[in-house]
Formats: C-alpha cells, structure tokens, sequence
C-alpha cells in the first residue's frame, strides 16, 4: 500500500495544541482526515447541545430568545474553526532532502 511506504508527517504545532483543546492527541502516523473526521463529530454533538437548549428555553417560555442562540453557535465556530482548514493542511511540510552529490572541485 502507498500509505505504508509513505513516511509519517507530523500534525502542526499550532493544530496539535488546538485539537488537544478538544480532547485530541493525534500521532505523527494518524490520518489527518479521521481525525478531522472526529473533531467534526464532537462539533456537531455541541451544536445538538445548543439547539436542545434553545428549544426547552423557547418550550418554557413564550417567545424564547434566538439572538442567544446565534451568539452560542457562533461561539462554537469560533471554538471549532480548525475545520475551516481542508485535513491535509494540519500537517507539517515534509522535508526535502537534496539527493544530489555536491559538485567536486
């Protein structure tokens, strides 16, 4: 598989400090797609949260207020914007090594 004889890229520090916010420790060898793939999950299970809450606020009192709700959803794009980046840009630059002799004088 080309995957195996690909040699492992490091996640970005600043993405690896921005995941670990969520609960995420990728490794080097991890797929940065599942793991994006997983912190697209946790940001839709808050989303759930905030629209639960709207709606019992909205169910207790008459008229319930959706500025709040606005603001809370905006918080968590806010809170989740790493994946506004595409997977592969969480990780490192792979290093190039120059596989060419030096010119001999």
């Amino acid at each position: 598989m080309l995957a195996d004889a690909m040699p492992a890229r490091a996640f970005l520090p600043a993405v690896v400090a921005e995941l670990e916010g969520h609960g995420i420790r990728p490794r080097p060898g991890s797929d940065p797609e599942r793991v994006r793939a997983l912190l697209n999950d946790l940001y839709r299970i808050q989303l759930r949260r905030v629209r639960s809450a709207v709606r019992r606020v909205e169910a207790a009192a008459a008229g319930g207020r959706r500025e709040e709700h606005g603001a809370r959803v905006r918080a968590l794009c806010e809170r989740y914007r790493l994946l506004a980046l595409p997977a592969p840009l969480w990780l490192a630059p792979e290093r190039r090594i120059d596989s060419t002799p030096a010119a001999e004088e």
